[in-house]
């Protein structure tokens, strides 16, 4: 029993140091779970603070590539933007320079056209005039220099298609102005004598219809009151017509056809009926305009037989004499051509004036164009006056006043 004893007391002497080396053993072990909790506490801190920025550090690189995506859609818009203007302003510098330089090489074609065709005149004129007897009357040698009948030629050297418009019989304007001769003048001469450049304020095709269908008036501007109280009646009128769109309000130092500026009162004020009020109209523009007008008024005398007494050798030449007046007139040589008949003429007669011309009862006498005209009219059918004032020169009874009918469609 006491064998048994001392090893059952051996036994629990061993258990007891066993469990107090586990026990000492299980207090380390929670010293070292407490500090690895610590630890870990430290830790996951870290990782939630390191998530925190992490998560500010997406949003912030997600802002910033939104609007580096912004900027860069911008630039791109920006740059396709400038490219297409860039190329618009090349294509429309090109295109305008296409259209300068063809405006230019045309301009140069007419002017040099232009010039041989007036040396050719002056040379003509000159060697008639010299070949022309000195004791013939003046009036008789200007005549002449137009009313040529050369019997000896033959028909085909004159325009078949004024033949023919000559030959027809009487006819409404509107008809009138859609045969071959005349359709031609207005593409030759008309519309070019009309066409005032870039500044102007009405086209030539709407001017030409204009004059083409309605009587106009021109005459002297009388004094600064009229024009002052001309404008002031324009400006308040309720009902406006053609020519009061692209006139009102007139400047009395610039030009209501063509829009220049004339540095000085313009001379002369026009209207294109009677019922329009007037508007200023500078010389070059005036010429052309009466150019025009002396066309028209031709071409309804012929069309209404007022000039069968005489040939149509005379009357051929009486409308290239117009065609060209409107030629001198869009050149603004037409002064100067008067000058240098009257220089010719004088060289010829120096002893005294001019005597009076007969014209056969043409529209305007002779190769003379007036210095200022003027063209009333009244209702439907009425008379139109041009009255005269040359240069150098005395006007005839039969060229002072001339009748023809209101030119109306």
């Amino acid at each position: 029993m006491s064998t048994e004893l001392a090893s059952v007391t051996d036994q629990i002497l061993s258990i007891r140091r066993t469990l107090e080396l586990q026990a000492a053993e299980i207090a380390k072990l929670k010293g070292d779970l407490i500090l690895k909790d610590e630890a870990f506490e430290r830790q996951r801190l870290d990782l939630e603070t390191l998530n925190t920025k992490y998560v500010s550090e997406i949003e912030h690189v997600a802002d910033i590539q939104h609007e580096k995506d912004l900027a860069e859609r911008e630039l791109e818009e920006l740059s396709s933007q400038l490219f297409e203007e860039a190329n618009g302003m090349v294509a429309t510098e090109k295109r305008a320079k296409w259209i300068l330089e063809t405006q230019l090489k045309q301009t140069q074609a007419n002017l040099e056209a232009e010039r041989s065709q007036l040396n050719a005149l002056q040379h003509i004129l000159q060697d008639t005039l010299a070949k022309a007897p000195q004791n013939q009357p003046l009036s008789i040698q200007c005549n002449s220099l137009v009313y040529q009948q050369p019997q000896e030629k033959p028909w085909h050297t004159m325009s078949e298609a004024f033949r023919i418009f000559v030959s027809q019989p009487s006819t409404s304007m509107k008809k009138l102005r859609q045969s071959a001769y005349v359709r031609q003048c207005q593409v030759e001469d008309v519309e070019p004598c009309l066409r005032l450049g870039p500044p102007s304020k009405i086209s030539a095709k709407k001017l030409m219809e204009s004059l083409a269908g309605q009587a106009c008036c021109i005459e002297p501007t009388p004094d600064t009151e009229d024009v002052g109280s001309c404008n002031d009646s324009l400006s308040v009128r309720p009902h406006r017509f053609l020519w009061d769109r692209f006139s009102s309000p007139t400047d009395p130092h610039s030009c209501a056809v063509c829009g220049r500026p004339t540095g000085y009162p313009t001379p002369y004020r026009f209207k294109l009926d009677a019922s329009d009020e007037w508007s200023l109209v500078d010389s070059s523009c005036r010429d052309r305009l009466v150019a025009v007008c002396e066309f028209y008024s031709f071409v309804r005398r012929v069309q209404q037989t007022a000039t069968s007494n005489r040939s149509i050798h005379a009357l051929y030449a009486e409308s290239i004499r117009l065609r060209l007046q409107m030629g001198y007139a869009r050149l603004g040589v037409l002064p100067w051509m008067l000058e240098e008949l009257n220089a010719l003429y004088k060289k010829m007669k120096p002893s005294g004036s001019l005597p009076d011309d007969s014209d056969e009862g043409s529209v305007s006498s002779g190769p003379h164009t007036p210095i200022h005209s003027r063209i009333s009219s009244s209702s439907s059918h009425s008379e139109c006056h041009v009255q005269s004032t040359w240069s150098g020169s005395k006007p005839s009874s039969e060229s002072s006043t001339q009748d023809c009918e209101e030119r109306t469609i």
